[in-house]
């Protein structure tokens, strides 16, 4: 094929673009005679630029990389708070149950009702982070289960229905938690997990000897 024929080929691309779900436009682009055929390298350039948004290597920039670390320590530190606000009622329960004169069983269904809503929650966490974003799932998250722990002295006090009805709500607010939290913060949530759990078991003796089991779900 002479440089004219190659001159009056068609030359045909995919422009590819991440909106629409994937979806491709296709641009076709045709060469007259009196333009040069273009260099396959500037071609491959401009594909990988077109996919990538511009940028060829696709590097993150600082500021996404910023982004990142962020959410990474929200979720690490709403983790941490999570694990926190679960287990101080462990430590709580045994002077709760001396004050209530709740029996054995009766603290066994209050410290289990927790896992009602835990684990009702879990596929509907990732769906809604899938679909909303993790960040607003886990925020959504930490109010409702910081206002049930906030709430549940009052509610031990109005009866043991409301205090495992508080528990069932604080346990689903701690349902997303792990689902809103995507693989690149894993591993930091999962530590900070171990590290609330750590932080309430050794300061909860402390505060119920103060100032009461009450003050451990503030």
């Amino acid at each position: 094929m002479n440089g004219e024929e190659k001159n009056q080929d068609i030359l045909r691309h995919s422009l590819i673009h991440s909106s629409n779900g994937g979806s491709m436009d296709i641009e076709v682009l045709e060469l007259d005679e009196s333009r040069s055929l273009i260099p396959e390298s500037q071609i491959s350039s401009s594909l990988i630029a077109a996919a990538n948004d511009g940028d060829p290597a696709q590097k993150p920039s600082c500021l996404q990389s910023f982004h990142v670390l962020c959410f990474v320590m929200i979720c690490s530190l709403g983790i941490a708070i999570c694990y926190a606000d679960r287990a101080n009622i462990a430590d709580a329960i045994i002077a709760m149950g001396n004050e209530f004169r709740w029996s054995k069983s009766v603290n066994g269904a209050i410290l289990s009702s927790f896992f009602i809503g835990y684990a009702s929650t879990q596929i509907l966490g990732g769906f809604l982070a899938d679909r909303f974003g993790g960040k607003l799932v886990l925020c959504v998250g930490v109010v409702l289960w910081s206002a049930c722990t906030v709430l549940t002295p009052a509610a031990a006090r109005l009866g043991l229905g409301p205090l495992i009805a508080m528990r069932v709500v604080m346990g689903a607010g701690e349902g997303p938690a792990f689902p809103a939290a995507r693989s690149t913060a894993v591993a930091a949530v999962t530590a900070a997990s171990y590290a609330g759990s750590l932080a309430a078991f050794a300061l909860c003796p402390w505060l119920i000897e103060a100032w009461g089991w009450p003050s451990v779900f503030h």
